[in-house]
């Protein structure tokens, strides 16, 4: 199992200081291997409970929350990650583990 804490920050930018940042970044940071000619092809799909406890958690803005997701990198894949992510803070907890089809398909 893979396990990584991290902490994301987002900011809002208009069309010019995007541009501007986006021109600047790839000089410094290298392109997506899994981003090709068609676009990015990772799908997720994501789990909940039955009363829908993590995305409620979510819209009420606990501190404290997670969910669970299912995610390929390729539609043609052999296998896919079956992630749960944990808001701690400021901070994001990730824990994967990888799935064969079989078992990702069994799972869905």
């Amino acid at each position: 199992m893979r396990d990584v804490l991290r902490e994301e920050k987002k900011f809002l930018l208009n069309q010019a200081e995007a541009l501007k940042l986006r021109n600047y970044l790839s000089n410094v940071v290298h392109t997506d291997s899994h981003n090709g000619p068609n676009g990015y092809p990772v799908r997720s799909l994501y789990f909940d409970s039955l009363s829908n406890r993590d995305f409620q958690e979510k819209e009420d803005g606990l501190e404290l929350r997670r969910k669970f997701r299912l995610r390929v990198y390729s539609p043609d894949a052999d296998f896919a990650l079956f992630e749960m992510k944990q808001k701690q803070g400021p901070y994001q907890r990730k824990r994967s583990l990888r799935l064969s089809r079989r078992e990702a398909q069994a799972l869905i």
